[in-house]
């Protein structure tokens, strides 16, 4: 089976972390918001770019209110995923949403930190594969690793 192409993305309110995997890291990094959805336009379009994966945002609980930032994030991570099914008949098959809570429980077992999960992906890899990827990067590339799990074992693209 082929290795399914990934754009997995770590959103943030003003930056986003990205990276194109296909079983490899073809390119990674942290840009502008703005520079990242025309990156995503740009994968839209490539036939060759299967699955837009995202970590996304869950309910916190009662009494646990979200600020500005989570808000902008989600803002962000809603214009992605417009951008991406606007184009060329992508439909949403060919998106993968993932909790960071699935992503901690997929690499650690259990709930871990945000560095434990860089480490098991920096292991998974090798330290060539992950060599100066910045940590939203790495989160990206831990989004893009669950997803391509989640394809190789279900064979599916189901958000």
């Amino acid at each position: 089976m082929k290795h399914p192409c990934i754009l997995a993305l770590d959103p943030g309110p003003e930056q986003t972390g990205y990276v194109l995997y296909d079983g490899h890291v073809i390119v990674s990094g942290h840009e502008a918001n703005d520079a990242v959805l025309a990156r995503v336009r740009r994968c839209a379009i490539n036939p060759e770019v299967d699955l837009l994966a995202s970590e996304t945002f869950r309910h916190y609980g009662p009494h646990r209110p979200i600020g500005k930032t989570v808000l902008d994030g989600m803002f962000w991570l809603g214009r992605f995923y417009q951008e991406w099914l606007g184009l060329f008949g992508r439909t949403e098959s060919t998106v993968r949403l993932v909790s960071n809570p699935d992503i901690r429980h997929h690499f650690c077992g259990r709930q871990c930190n945000e560095s434990a999960i860089h480490a098991a992906v920096k292991q998974r890899l090798g330290e060539a594969e992950t060599k100066g990827i910045n940590k939203h990067a790495l989160s990206a590339l831990a989004v893009a690793l669950y997803a391509a799990d989640y394809e190789r074992v279900y064979g599916k693209r189901t958000a």
